[in-house]
């Protein structure tokens, strides 16, 4: 076939793939875009500032002016708690309306950072690497993560927690296995040491004084 006749058929051909683009991106991506926003939860500890920009994006605003709202008040924000929730924020709509997962990742990590026990941020975070199938990259945050924490100014509780989810990331792969079970043991024994000092402090305080 001459070229003078390929000329108009490949033309042709681009023009259909543009229509078809424009009626996935009308038709089908907007409504799943939607139902992607009407799913975007807040985290834990959102202020009400928060909670009014990630009802905003629910109800149909433009995803990049609200991002950039949460930017700045990351940057605003004194308390490092409150950065976190922020932080977090901004990697739910990066993951969730924008399906940039990269950039939600170093969010999540940002998040943690500032407060390692926002567990929300951990949960994205968790999410997000897992899917990705990077495992390995999950497990280095979390050493991270109990390196950085003072034990001495945290609730046991919570630093408990992230040891419980490091052990049930490392079960997920057999070279991982030993390292989950001795982690394991340590919790246990751990609860029943809690269980015995509380025995005995409600002993003691059950005592009659002489």
């Amino acid at each position: 076939m001459q070229d003078h006749l390929l000329e108009p058929l490949i033309a042709a051909a681009v023009i259909v793939l543009f229509i078809m683009f424009l009626l996935w991106n009308g038709l089908l991506r907007a409504p799943l875009r939607r139902a992607v926003r009407q799913k975007l939860a807040t985290p834990s500890g959102a202020d009400a500032q928060l909670r009014e920009l990630l009802d905003q994006l629910r109800n149909g605003a433009r995803t990049r002016p609200v991002l950039d709202q949460i930017k700045r008040r990351i940057a605003e924000e004194p308390s490092v708690t409150l950065q976190a929730v922020y932080l977090c924020a901004a990697g739910d709509v990066l993951r969730g309306t924008l399906s940039r997962r990269g950039m939600a990742v170093k969010y999540y990590v940002k998040a943690l950072k500032a407060d390692p026990f926002c567990a929300d941020a951990r949960n994205g975070l968790r999410e997000v690497l897992l899917q990705q199938r990077r495992g390995y990259k999950l497990e280095q945050v979390y050493w991270m993560l109990l390196a950085d924490v003072d034990c001495e100014r945290c609730e046991t509780g919570k630093v408990l927690e992230i040891w419980r989810e490091l052990a049930t990331l490392l079960e997920r792969r057999r070279s991982g296995r030993a390292r989950a079970a001795a982690i394991r043991k340590l919790l246990e024994q751990l609860d029943v040491e809690e269980e015995i000092q509380d025995c005995e402090e409600e002993t003691f305080s059950g005592e009659t004084p002489f």
